[in-house]
């Protein structure tokens, strides 16, 4: 499947006939499922990891991402640097690989035994739903309005609609691929900029802002999660 957005083409594997993509994949997998949502753009990877990831301890213990699915069997090898992630995240002065480990832990499912973020995940009552399409999302989530519900979680960032709705013109700009990450992506940088000196803490109030605790284990988690997908493209 391909389709564009503003004439940047984005790409996404064909699910076969009466079949949602997570059941069955005829698309090669290695390098795809991580990728279901790289665009091409320029970005100077080795400014951007310098800048601001310099003095950032890189020896976090993978046990911090305590959720068995998120670990280097399940990570298929990605190259974030001149992607959509790379144009956003330069954007926001946020590293692309912190930006797309925030998208895993927020969005992912698994496809063919790998993790990968899901375009149009929704978080309501509890709950985690895939919609197989924008337009399915949409409708699930003007039923949700329709019966008073705007707590709800949209995306591959997963945006709160009550919280962070009013930043978007239109319900179907929240749901838009790069509008969800660009939005996802300046939360993350607000939430890091209130938490000078604790990037944990920071990183972690993209989750839970009232709750310490909670944002440092969410925020060493994400982190943790970073240094592993990052990693794995500079050995690749």
């Amino acid at each position: 499947m391909i389709f564009s957005h503003n004439g940047r083409v984005l790409f996404l594997p064909k699910a076969p006939p009466n079949r949602s993509f997570h059941r069955r994949s005829h698309t090669p997998i290695k390098r795809l499922v991580m990728s279901l949502l790289l665009m091409a753009g320029p970005f100077d990877a080795k400014a951007q990891l310098q800048s601001r990831w310099m003095g950032v301890a890189l020896d976090v213990e993978t046990s911090l991402l305590n959720s068995k699915p998120l670990t280097l069997e399940t990570l298929p090898i990605i190259h974030l640097e001149t992607t959509i992630w790379g144009d956003i995240g330069t954007r926001h002065g946020v590293d692309p690989y912190l930006l797309y480990a925030v998208a895993l832990i927020e969005s992912s499912r698994e496809i063919d035994g790998r993790r990968s973020p899901w375009p149009w995940a929704l978080h309501q009552g509890g709950k985690t739903y895939y919609p197989s399409s924008s337009e399915e999302a949409l409708a699930a989530i003007r039923q949700h309005r329709l019966e008073e519900h705007d707590l709800i979680d949209v995306g591959l960032m997963q945006v709160n609609l009550r919280w962070h709705g009013h930043r978007v013109k239109h319900l179907e700009d929240l749901i838009d691929p790069k509008t969800n990450i660009d939005l996802g992506a300046r939360i993350l940088r607000e939430a890091i900029d209130s938490a000078p000196g604790n990037l944990p803490l920071g990183v972690g109030r993209y989750h839970a802002w009232r709750n310490q605790k909670a944002a440092e284990r969410y925020g060493s988690r994400a982190i943790a999660l970073r240094h592993l997908i990052a990693s794995q493209s500079v050995n690749d």
